[in-house]
Parts: C-alpha cells; sequence; structure tokens
C-alpha cells in the first residue's frame, strides 16, 4: 500500500479519536499516559509484563499515586475505553499507535542499560508494524531512535522507518504529583526520524496536549530531555558545593541562597542531602556516554557532588553524636522521609537508601517514618512520628514532605529531655527548636 494512503488513513483516526493506543510499560509515566489519552476518548491498552501489577490495575487498584490519577482510570474502565493486559504482542498488534514507556537505567558502570526498552523493541517486530506510529517516551541515549531502534526493527522485519511505519521520540517532562496536569499543559518536544514522523506523532499529542508542540529531528529531542537534567544536576551540585563551603564557616546555607536570591540574576537551586528520582542521577550518564573527542568535566564532577551528600550527611550526623558522647553504633535514628523529593511516594534512588545502608553497617538502629511510602530500605518502620520520636536519640530530615514543617517541638520536648533534629532540608525553624531546649543541626551550621 501507498505510503501515503497508509498516513492519511492513521490520520484520520487520530483525528476523529479512533486510534487503537497501545501504552508499553505502566509505571508513573506510562500509567498517566494511558489515563489522559482514554479520558479523551481514544480506546487504550495498557501492557506491562509484571502480572501483579496488571491484575492490581484492571480492579482499580492503582499503584501510583497521583491526584486524579485513580478517578480516570476507574472511569475508562467503566466506559470501556482502557483494558490491561500482560500479552504485550498482541496489544502492540491491536494497536494504530505505539507508545513505550519503559524504565531506562544505568549499570554498575554508569553506562547506559537498555534492555527494557530492546526487549520491547523486539515485541513490536513480532506483529505487522507497517501503517502504525511508534512513539518513545523512555529516556534514552543520544544516537538511539534511529541508531538502535529503527535499525533493530529494520533488521528484524525489513520495514523501514518513514516508509513502512513512523518513529518519534516524545520526551516526557513530568513529574510525580503533577503527572496528569503538566503531561497536558507542558510544553513538549517531539523528534521524528522523519519530517512525515513527526507531523503525525504531533497530530496525536495535539489531541491532549494544551502546552506548545515543537517538533525536531530526533537527535535533537534526545539531546534536550539529556540537557534538561543535566542543567538541574549541575546546578543543584553547585548550591551543594555552596553548602560544603559554609559548612566550614558555620552559616546557614539556605538563609544565604534566599537572600543572594534576591538578587534578579541570580537563581541558586536548593542544596540537600542529595539527588534521586528516575531521572536526575541517570540522564547525565546518558549524555556523557555520546562523548568521544572532547573530555567533559563539569558534569562528571557535579554527578560526584551529589552522589557524595548522603555520605556527608552520614558523617555530619556521626560527628554530631560524638559531639554529644554517643556513638553512631548502637545509636537510634529516626529516619524522616525516604521519599526522594516532598509529597510523593516515588522511592526511585532516595539519597536516604545511602544513609540507611551506612547507619545499619555501622549498627545503628534505623527507623523509618514516611506516611508516603512502605519503603524502608531494611529499616524499621514507625507508623507514629512522636512513637518514633520516643524510641530514637535524634532524627533526621531527608525529605521535605509537607507535614514535616509541622512537627510540634513542644511535644518532642515533653517525650524527651534530650534529642537532636538534624534538618538537612532547612523546615525547621532553628530558633524555636534550640529555645525548646532540643539540639538543632542544619546541613551546614549548628546555631
Amino acid at each position: 500500500m501507498d505510503k501515503r494512503v497508509l498516513k492519511k488513513g492513521l490520520l484520520k483516526k487520530i483525528k476523529g479519536l479512533e486510534a487503537v493506543l497501545c501504552v508499553l510499560g505502566l509505571g508513573h509515566v506510562g500509567l498517566p499516559i494511558a489515563a489522559v489519552f482514554s479520558d479523551r476518548g481514544f480506546k487504550v491498552i495498557g501492557a506491562d509484563i509484571n502480572e501483579s501489577l496488571i491484575n492490581r490495575v484492571s480492579m482499580g487498584e492503582i499503584h501510583v499515586e497521583e491526584p486524579g490519577l485513580k478517578d480516570r482510570i476507574l472511569k475508562s474502565i467503566g466506559e470501556g475505553r482502557i483494558t490491561f493486559t500482560t500479552d504485550t504482542v498482541q496489544a502492540a498488534q491491536r494497536a494504530d499507535v505505539i507508545i513505550v514507556c519503559v524504565p531506562t537505567l544505568v549499570d554498575s558502570d554508569k553506562k547506559p542499560d537498555l534492555n527494557p526498552l530492546n526487549r520491547s523493541i523486539e515485541s513490536v517486530a513480532d506483529i505487522h508494524l507497517k501503517g502504525k506510529l511508534l512513539i518513545i517516551s523512555s529516556t534514552v541515549p543520544p544516537r538511539t531512535i534511529k541508531g538502535v531502534v529503527a535499525r533493530k526493527i529494520e533488521d528484524l522485519t525489513g520495514l523501514k522507518c518513514g516508509l513502512d511505519y513512523w518513529l518519534a521520540y516524545c520526551p516526557e517532562r513530568v513529574t510525580p504529583g503533577k503527572a496528569l496536569r503538566e503531561f497536558i499543559w507542558n510544553p513538549r518536544v517531539i523528534g521524528g526520524c522523519t519530517q512525515v514522523c513527526s507531523e503525525i506523532a504531533k497530530e496525536l499529542y495535539s489531541q491532549v496536549v494544551k502546552g506548545k508542540i515543537f517538533i525536531t529531528n530526533c537527535l535533537t529531542a534526545e539531546i534536550v530531555k539529556l540537557l534538561e537534567n543535566t542543567y538541574r544536576d549541575v546546578n543543584i551540585a553547585l548550591a551543594n558545593e555552596f553548602a560544603l563551603i559554609c559548612r566550614g564557616l558555620n552559616i546557614n546555607i539556605f538563609e544565604a541562597i534566599n537572600l543572594a536570591n534576591t538578587h534578579p540574576r541570580v537563581n541558586i537551586h536548593i542544596p540537600g542531602p542529595g539527588t534521586g528520582g528516575p531521572c536526575i542521577p541517570k540522564d547525565p550518564y546518558f549524555l556523557l556516554s555520546a562523548v568521544e573527542k572532547t573530555e567533559p568535566k563539569l558534569i562528571p564532577f557535579s554527578r560526584q557532588i551529589n552522589e557524595h551528600m548522603p555520605i556527608y550527611v552520614f558523617n555530619r550526623l556521626k560527628e554530631t553524636l560524638e559531639e554529644d558522647g554517643m556513638k553512631i553504633g548502637g545509636s537510634k535514628v529516626l529516619i524522616l522521609g525516604v521519599a526522594y523529593k516532598g509529597d510523593v511516594e516515588d522511592t526511585r534512588n532516595s539519597p536516604a537508601e545511602t544513609l540507611i545502608r551506612k547507619l545499619l553497617s555501622y549498627r545503628a538502629e534505623a527507623l523509618v517514618y514516611d506516611p508516603f511510602t512502605p519503603t524502608t530500605f531494611g529499616a524499621k518502620r514507625v507508623r507514629n512520628l512522636y512513637l518514633g520520636i520516643k524510641e530514637s536519640d535524634c532524627m533526621v530530615i531527608m525529605t521535605d514532605h509537607s507535614l514535616f514543617r509541622e512537627i510540634d517541638l513542644e511535644e518532642i520536648r515533653k517525650l524527651k529531655d534530650k534529642y537532636i533534629i538534624f534538618d538537612t532540608r532547612g523546615i525547621i525553624n532553628h530558633q524555636k527548636a534550640t529555645s525548646k531546649g532540643i539540639k538543632y543541626v542544619g546541613l551546614t551550621f549548628t546555631p
């Protein structure tokens, strides 16, 4: 069939909301994508190799905490617009559009691990791909879309991208806790293998996206995604290096940054106990994997700083306990928050994991209080904040959950004659804490 006829037929289905979509991978990105498109009126097949996950989501038990997500999924299930399956091949076969949202990782050597993506592409190659639109939403290193995906499909099937099927890279810019809103309203970059690929993908996303859509080639789109998160990583590293400097001067880094940011051309990022989540700890390494002739220095050093911060927190905690006549071994440390950021349940690459494993290796007793997630990384979970305080010698605030800003300092004073708050996020009023007889330790200073 002529490619112009194939294109016209697919565009007609997309514009009429008649195209069937298959979303491969139902994690923090894939499930919200499935929800948004099905809510718009498309028929969506959500596919994932995790059988337990599929069973749960099919019954409306949503494993991703996002405001409004469960309601959209339940509505789409009830109206027959979304179904779920572990048969990824059959799901892709039935679809007109396939959106791949599987995780991409780095291995122990910090090299890209694309095995989940490769398996997804191999399953897609098992179907009749002709006339379909294939979208990669997973974050990938440069040259993956053409050099890996398109080449693998051609090697396995003989089909040529842009002639027999269409392929585009459409990276996500959403953050946990705001995924639905940001999927719809954030500006979007789409990079097609060909101009026609870009145009078809743009037509699909324009059905649900209200933000501006920018068209480019797939290699540029790959780079754009990595530049965004590497920019954030480098700027956080600068803030953390400022913190290390301020530690030597016993200066409150958060106060200093707030004052510096009153300058109209200064916007220093927020320091903390380390970076986490699915993107920032990984994406700079994806970008570096494309380096051939140059030797980057700033990006690797920024990664080094940010990866060191949980160890810095441990060392500072150890020094603080020793100053008070205690040893880290045998101490009872309450960790407030193991999610990688505030007010979400996502614990991927959380700095708290490194801290907890370090504490356990020194035979300290680590307790965890985090009402957003059951994850403890091997520590003992406590379900009540003040019971955890009563059982511990000190607390370390690792996550800036909003509710931690409302800790009752007077209640702590009633429970403990002697107690230490190590606040790595700068969310507790240190003057109020010290006025209650509580020892306050900031990320960079002790009053």
